[in-house]
């Protein structure tokens, strides 16, 4: 047998694309072979296939019609399994019929003679009992670096009591009430315990994400207390009554003598923030600049935040990011307004851009909100994004003052609603050359930006020489007008020849109900809106096939 065959992960390589049925051939054919094909069938392991390892004289029935063993498992049986678990990596635990979970639990507690899973790195538990909590505990060896978790509440817990604001909603609304829709206390108080106490122990975790679990003192706590977490992802959620005794704010001082300093490894973290979930523990919207003052001696370097709040909130909030963390490079932060505000203001077009400081222009963000991040002069990515009636008010002045991020490669400033026709695009092709000329490492840009306005040709011939080699790539500009793409294209040409096509916003048009009712000045203005849309589109197209025209000719 050729000598390339003699090594197992070569072959194992090989094998994977094979069969079931053709690996059971492969198995026989030598002892190199036959580890090699138990590797690929054994990656994957579940509950119902482990269960298949056990003689049928070794399980009975037990209490409430389960399975367990009715014998300890002798040698040659643990022999089997330990020569077929060793080689898994992914171990999936979901519930099965015939008790193949109880059936697995047992073999669990034989854990200190036979030691299951010993190359595991990944584990995706379905909870559905009380039992599972035991297993997952039990199956985690210190080769594991990923956690899956998915809590199936209905089965937890027999009797739902409380219910969400959501449930008593569509109760109130159908006469429907969905028990899948409600809060299930005693569960979410043995949820943190359970973690709690899980992650006391998880001393090498590399990653932790929590979808939906509220927030409470002790778990907060073990999470700041990882020695070892450097990827942190938490969406919090409003807490049931159970958990209210165990919230409570978490100072500095709560770390001594657990840790040297909290949240000490971390590198990235994302929050999407429900302000109800963590209002009543730190009171006027703390809770963000509590986190952030106590990950302030960690090298954080990646930060994804969604929140809700005022344009003067998300201010400070900026700052507090800017001073705490100067090595960031990579930044997205979404904003949404409070439910009592959203509401957009309509400003008459005798406002300039110096009159949105005005209180009653309180949903247009300026670069003054986020003007303190350009301490962070490492920054690679950003990404702002606003949602509701907010929206972005940048000028050619803004991004002029992006030079401090020298080696920024991305930024995305992105509104989810399209603008209202108070708010024209105050970007333009000026502002776009001095963010070339400022970040010569920029490859993506997206902003609305009005890119009709004229350049003189000796300035084109300056700027040519200097972005030549520019890696600008990809522009997006929302739904801003084109009015003239034959000339749009020359001044893309010159100042970023690698841009291939533009993205553009979607077409939008209104409701066919819209033009059967109004007066007749209202229908004619909302004609006249609909041909301004297409012709945005039309021209918009156009600009790309002159692009595309442009790089064919480049590349013959």
């Amino acid at each position: 047998m050729h000598e390339l065959f003699s090594n197992r992960d070569v072959l194992s390589s090989i094998l994977i694309h094979l069969s079931d049925e053709s690996l059971a051939s492969y198995t026989v054919v030598s002892k190199c072979f036959h580890e090699a094909a138990l590797a690929v069938v054994w990656r994957d392991a579940t509950p119902s296939r482990i269960w298949q390892l056990f003689p049928e004289d070794m399980i009975g029935i037990g209490v409430d019609n389960t399975l367990e063993l009715v014998r300890p498992i002798n040698h040659t049986t643990r022999d089997r399994i330990y020569r077929r678990t060793k080689h898994s990596r992914i171990f999936t635990y979901h519930q099965e019929s015939n008790g193949s979970l109880d059936c697995l639990l047992a073999v669990l507690l034989f854990r200190p003679s036979l030691s299951l899973f010993p190359s595991l790195f990944e584990v995706n538990f379905e909870v559905r009992s009380a039992n599972s909590f035991h297993a997952i505990c039990l199956v985690m060896p210190e080769s594991l670096r990923a956690v899956r978790l998915t809590f199936f509440l209905d089965d937890l817990v027999p009797e739902l009591t409380v219910p969400t604001p959501l449930m008593q909603l569509l109760g109130a609304l159908c006469g429907i009430i969905y028990d899948c829709l409600h809060y299930v206390s005693p569960v979410f108080a043995l949820l943190d315990r359970f973690l709690t106490s899980f992650l006391e122990e998880c001393t090498t975790m590399k990653e932790l994400k929590l979808r939906d679990i509220p927030y409470t003192a002790p778990l907060f706590k073990s999470i700041g207390s990882l020695p070892s977490l450097p990827k942190l992802e938490w969406k919090p959620q409003v807490a049931s009554e159970s958990l209210l005794s165990l919230r409570g704010p978490i100072a500095l001082s709560d770390f001594e003598g657990c840790c040297p300093s909290p949240f000490f490894s971390l590198r990235s973290w994302s929050l999407n923030l429900n302000l109800d979930a963590v209002i009543d523990v730190y009171p006027d919207k703390g809770f963000i600049g509590a986190f952030i003052t106590l990950t302030r001696l960690s090298c954080i370097q990646s930060i994804v935040l969604s929140m809700v709040g005022t344009k003067e909130y998300v201010h400070t909030v900026v700052e507090a990011i800017a001073n705490n963390c100067p090595k960031l490079e990579f930044i997205a932060l979404s904003a949404y307004p409070p439910l009592e505000t959203r509401q957009h203001v309509h400003v008459p077009s005798s406002v300039t851009i110096d009159d949105i400081k005005d209180p009653q222009t309180w949903d247009r963000f300026t670069f003054a909100c986020y003007r303190p991040l350009l301490k962070c002069d490492k920054l690679q990515i950003l990404h702002l994004s606003v949602f509701e009636h907010y929206s972005f008010v940048f000028t050619d002045k803004d991004l002029s003052e992006m030079r401090a991020w020298r080696w920024l490669r991305v930024l995305r400033v992105t509104e989810e609603n399209s603008s209202c026709a108070c708010e024209p695009a105050q970007v333009t092709n000026m502002g776009l050359i001095a963010l070339l000329l400022a970040c010569p490492a920029l490859q993506e840009v997206a902003i609305e930006m009005n890119l009709d306005p004229l350049v003189h040709p000796n300035l084109l011939r300056i700027w040519n020489k200097v972005l030549a080699k520019s890696q600008h790539c990809c522009l997006r500009i929302g739904n801003a007008y084109i009015r003239n793409p034959e000339q749009v294209a020359v001044l893309l040409r010159t100042i970023a020849p690698n841009v291939e096509n533009i993205g553009f916003g979607p077409l939008r048009l209104p409701d066919a109900q819209t033009f059967q009712s109004g007066t007749d000045e209202e229908i004619n203005m909302r004609i006249a809106g609909t041909e301004a849309e297409l012709e945005r589109i039309k021209n918009a197209r156009n600009l790309n096939r002159l692009l595309e025209k442009t790089r064919f000719a480049k590349h013959n």
